[in-house]
């Protein structure tokens, strides 16, 4: 019996034939609108890189939904800039953090976690933490402008913690950052802004020590307060 009595009248051929000729066509189209989709997506990042954006155009692009739900960037200077995903320890360190400074400070100060600075039209950072006293933090329009002391937990962003945001934060005049190396279980504590060319945004901080495992560091806004980040026995892995 040959193929064609098998499958009936030849006229089963043409069937079969158009049908995948169809499915085929059908599955091309779905391939190449991915691909579309992909190269906007592609470009859309490199557009959102290189242009210069302002803080309303920033907020307006996230109110758009342009953004991914929950992508964690940041406006630095006019750049969105995409911030490190938290491991692990860089979320531990966030929670034990939390849980030392909201007690000490909740009659002077809010602790802010994670929640932007406005430092005019070109930025609108996000560190870490944010100690920022009752009255700014009521008074300012959109976010605080100011804050007695902010800090930075630096696990796969150390590079980019100590050179750019230590400069950015100098440049706005924040009186004291720390730094949290978390991998070094220390704290760079930065202090005193200054003028500084060589600098990514122009300045730095005069004063810098860091402080190991073990070790109390008193803010300059709480000479009466101190904070041991890393107990000499932390496991922080």
């Amino acid at each position: 019996m040959s193929l064609v009595d098998g499958l009936g009248h030849p006229r089963t051929f043409f069937r079969i034939g158009q049908s995948l000729y169809f499915e085929i066509a059908a599955l091309c189209s779905v391939l190449a609108w991915i691909d579309r989709i992909g190269y906007t997506l592609r470009m859309t990042a490199t557009q959102m890189q290189a242009k210069k954006w302002d803080r309303d155009s920033y907020y307006r692009l996230a109110e758009s939904g342009a953004l991914r739900p929950g992508e964690r960037v940041e406006l630095i200077e006019g750049v969105i800039t995409e911030m490190s995903p938290q491991n692990r320890r860089h979320a531990r360190l966030i929670g034990r953090l939390t849980m030392g400074f909201a007690p000490r400070f909740s009659t002077t100060h809010v602790v802010r976690v994670q929640l932007p600075l406005d430092l005019g039209a070109s930025s609108q950072p996000e560190p870490d933490f944010a100690l920022v006293t009752l009255r700014e933090d009521e008074d300012c329009p959109l976010h605080p402008r100011c804050a007695d002391l902010l800090v930075e937990v630096a696990d796969s962003s150390v590079a980019y913690d100590r050179n750019d945001k230590a400069s950015l934060y100098a440049k706005y005049g924040f009186p004291e950052v720390w730094i949290v190396l978390a991998q070094e279980e220390r704290v760079e504590v930065c202090r005193h802004p200054k003028p500084d060319p060589d600098a990514p945004y122009g300045h730095s901080y005069s004063y810098r020590v860091q402080v190991g495992a073990g070790e109390a560091i008193t803010p300059l806004f709480a000479p009466t307060e101190s904070f041991t980040i890393f107990p000499r026995s932390s496991v922080l892995g």
